[in-house]
């Protein structure tokens, strides 16, 4: 979508978690992470022609993209065999370039339910900005509100209706949710019990970590691991130093960059980072250490 980027909902998740963290709210606030089931493979047909519609969308236009995902058929290689023809009845092909977008108008229907039915429902950063109930990335869902009956009420209301219109499915066992520092521990029991979902510490939100607390290093332990695990599988064997240089800068560097934009990495973390690159870059074949010929800091400078 022009002029919008990943990093706005990052951002804004964060600034929401500080005021869940610092608040001293009465009643205080939530977050709700929403898991749906197979998202894509079950959004109904319907739902994406009515909304299309309603958003002006030519009529021709309308049926053109409803004749590329109507009446799917798919074969299932089987022992080398492929088997019987099975009809889809639902949902979007994954890996169709058009599919991102068709979940996107049909998610339209969430944003419009908050806007008409939930404008007392949301929390406000500051007190001259306006209420945010929920962010939405693709099938990503973060809902916020008051930790009171009524808001959890006309949310779960607006929730329900959404997956009724759509032929979405909540998996309640993956959907989480985080109260803020003013909830008492008997009310978050009683949240818990009254959404059908668990209460936990913090949630992973489009690949970043959003927690109550200062992030540690244990908590970017998988992110190590995953890129040491990169490291070893191309080995250096065969690579001359400036691919290297040119693997480290284009490929292994963008696996933490993202992280590093939108979280506070303690400066252990970013010292293992280095000593992975070192590593890779002045090695020898068979493991030893090698003679670091250039600085550090001269090596990551910009061309």
């Amino acid at each position: 979508m022009r002029g919008r980027s990943i990093s706005d909902h990052l951002l804004l998740a964060q600034e929401i978690f500080n005021k869940l963290r610092y608040s001293k709210a009465c009643n205080g606030f939530l977050a709700i992470k929403v898991d749906m089931e197979q998202a894509y493979d079950s959004m109904c047909w319907a739902t994406l022609k009515k909304m299309m519609a309603d958003l002006g969308f030519p009529t021709r236009f309308v049926n053109l993209v409803m004749e590329c995902i109507l009446d799917p058929r798919y074969s299932i290689l089987i022992n080398g065999s492929n088997s019987n023809w099975i009809e889809g009845k639902s949902g979007f092909r994954q890996g169709c370039p058009l599919s991102p977008f068709l979940f996107i108008l049909c998610s339209q229907l969430l944003s419009n339910a908050f806007h008409s039915r939930g404008a007392d429902v949301g929390i406000r950063i500051s007190s001259n900005s306006q209420k945010i109930s929920h962010i939405l990335f693709a099938n990503d869902i973060l809902l916020f509100m008051e930790a009171k009956v009524s808001s959890m009420k006309k949310v779960r209301e607006i929730v329900e209706g959404y997956c009724k219109w759509t032929g979405q499915n909540i998996n309640y066992h993956k959907s989480s949710f985080v109260c803020g520092s003013s909830v008492e521990r008997r009310r978050k029991v009683q949240i818990s019990r009254f959404m059908g979902i668990k209460l936990v510490e913090e949630i992973e939100y489009l690949g970043t970590k959003l927690a109550l607390r200062r992030l540690r290093k244990v908590d970017f332990q998988v992110l190590l691991d995953k890129s040491s695990k990169k490291i070893n599988a191309w080995g250096n064997r065969y690579i001359s130093l400036a691919g290297r240089l040119v693997l480290i800068k284009s490929v292994y560097l963008s696996l933490p960059i993202f992280i590093m934009t939108h979280s506070l990495i303690p400066l252990k973390t970013l010292m293992e980072f280095e000593k992975i690159c070192k590593d890779f870059i002045w090695n020898k074949c068979d493991g030893k250490q090698g003679i670091h010929y250039v600085t550090w800091e001269h090596l990551y400078k910009p061309k």
